[in-house]
C-alpha cells in the first residue's frame, strides 16, 4: 500500500497561504465533466502512456492507511483546513491522509477505465490490464472488510478542540473527488452513499441551495445517480441548474458578490465554476454510456457569462501568486474548453501549459484537457 507514489495531488483543497508564498508546484486539479468520445491522437498517446504505467503499480489506496483517533478506521476522516495548516500556510503532512488516499484512487481509476473504453485492440494486454488494477483498487477501497471506506462520512472537516468528534457539510468538498468513480463494481457502495447523502443531517444540510457547498452536492449526486437511474440523474442535474440559474440570473452580481470572494477572489469564482460544470454535463464519464449530450442552450449561456467574469476578476491579496493573470488564463482555458466543445467548436490539439509551475499540470490533468 502506498500514499505517495502517483504523481496525484495529496490534496485539492483551497487552503489559505500568505501572499508572499513561493508559486505552487503544481496548479489545483481541475474536475472536469466528460470527456470527448474521440480521443484525438495525443489524447491517446497520453492515455496509453499513463494506463501502461498504472496498471502495472501494486500500489492500492485505503482510509484505513491515514492516521486517525477514531476507534473504527474506515471511516473518512479529515480536519477542518483551519487546523492542519502549519505557521508557514503549508499543510502538516502528519495530519489525516484520507483525502490524499481517496483522490489518489479515484485520478488512478478514472485514467484506467478511460484506457479500457478507449484504448484499442492493437495495444495488446492493456486494456485487460487496465480492468484487472481499476477491479484490485476499488474492492480494496470500497469492498475489502479490513480497508474498505464507509459510506457514511460523518467525520470530515472535524475541529479536534470540538468533543465529541463531529463533521460537517463541509464533506463533501473533501470527497468530491468520488465524482470520478461511479462504476457498475461498487455499486452498492454508491447506493448506501446516496442513501446517506440524502438521509443524513449533513448531507441535507450541503444540499441547501445558498450553502456555497451545495452545487458540490448535487454535482455528486447526479454523478452517482448515472450508474442505477441514469434518467434521475439527467432530471436532477437539470432541475437544480435551472434553480440555480433562476435565483442568479445575473451570475456576476448576484452569485459572486464581493463579501463572498473574500480574499481569493479568482480562486473562489473558478472553485464555484468548477461543480457548475459537472452539474450542468447531462452525463459524465463511465464505461458504458455513449457519447455525452451537451448542456441546454441556457446553460452554456449563463456559464459562458461566469467565465467572461472570471475572465476580468481582479485577484485578492491571498491569490495574488497563485492566481496571477498568466497561471489564472491557464486555469481558465479547462473551462472555456468545456464550453467551446459543447458549442460545437474546435479544439486545438496541445498540451495544457505547466511552465508556469514548477512542477507542471498533474499527470490527471494533462489527460483531462487531451481528452476534451
Amino acid at each position: 500500500m502506498s500514499t505517495s507514489s502517483e504523481p496525484y495531488p495529496a490534496s485539492g483543497l483551497p487552503h489559505a497561504a500568505p501572499a508572499d508564498q513561493a508559486v505552487p508546484r503544481h496548479p489545483l486539479v481541475i474536475l472536469t465533466p466528460a470527456p470527448t468520445c474521440n480521443p484525438s491522437p495525443l489524447a491517446s498517446k497520453l492515455l496509453k502512456e499513463q494506463c501502461q504505467r498504472l496498471s502495472q503499480s501494486r500500489d492500492v489506496y485505503s482510509v484505513t492507511l491515514s492516521c486517525s483517533p477514531l476507534e473504527n478506521k474506515n471511516h473518512f476522516f479529515s480536519l477542518s483546513p483551519y487546523w492542519w495548516l502549519t505557521e508557514d500556510g503549508k499543510c502538516a503532512a502528519d495530519l489525516p491522509q484520507c483525502q490524499k488516499q481517496l483522490e489518489t484512487m479515484a485520478m488512478t481509476v478514472h485514467t484506467l477505465a478511460l484506457g479500457y473504453k478507449h484504448l484499442l485492440s492493437s495495444d495488446g494486454d492493456l486494456q485487460g490490464d487496465c480492468l484487472k488494477r481499476i477491479n484490485e483498487l476499488l474492492r480494496v477501497f470500497f469492498v475489502d472488510d479490513a480497508t474498505r471506506m464507509l459510506p457514511e462520512v460523518e467525520y470530515s472537516q472535524c475541529m479536534p478542540d470540538k468533543k465529541p468528534l463531529e463533521g460537517n457539510a463541509g464533506f463533501i468538498i473533501a470527497v468530491r473527488a468520488t465524482l470520478l468513480v461511479p462504476y457498475p463494481g461498487v455499486l452498492s457502495w454508491f447506493d448506501a452513499h446516496i442513501t446517506w447523502l440524502r438521509a443524513g443531517a449533513q448531507g441535507r444540510e450541503a444540499s441547501e441551495l445558498h450553502r456555497k457547498m451545495s452545487r458540490w452536492y448535487h454535482a455528486a449526486l447526479a454523478t452517482y445517480l448515472l450508474i442505477s437511474n441514469p434518467s434521475e440523474s439527467v432530471g436532477h442535474a437539470r432541475k437544480i441548474m435551472k434553480e440555480i440559474i433562476s435565483t442568479h440570473p445575473d451570475p456576476a452580481n448576484t452569485l459572486f458578490p464581493p463579501h463572498r470572494l473574500g480574499t481569493r477572489p479568482r480562486h473562489n469564482t473558478l472553485f464555484t465554476l468548477e461543480p457548475l460544470c459537472v452539474l450542468a454535463s447531462p452525463t459524465v464519464p463511465n464505461l458504458t454510456d455513449a457519447c455525452p449530450a451537451c448542456p441546454e442552450e441556457e446553460i452554456i449561456s449563463w456559464l459562458e457569462e461566469i467565465v467572461a467574469f472570471a475572465d476580468q476578476i481582479q485577484a485578492g491579496p491571498m491569490d495574488v501568486v497563485e492566481s496571477s493573470d498568466e497561471r489564472r488564463q491557464v486555469k481558465i482555458g479547462f473551462f472555456k474548453r468545456i464550453l467551446t466543445r459543447w458549442r460545437g467548436g474546435e479544439l486545438e490539439e496541445a498540451e495544457v501549459d505547466g511552465s508556469l509551475w514548477p512542477g507542471g499540470w498533474w499527470e490527471w490533468s494533462r489527460v483531462a484537457w487531451a481528452m476534451m
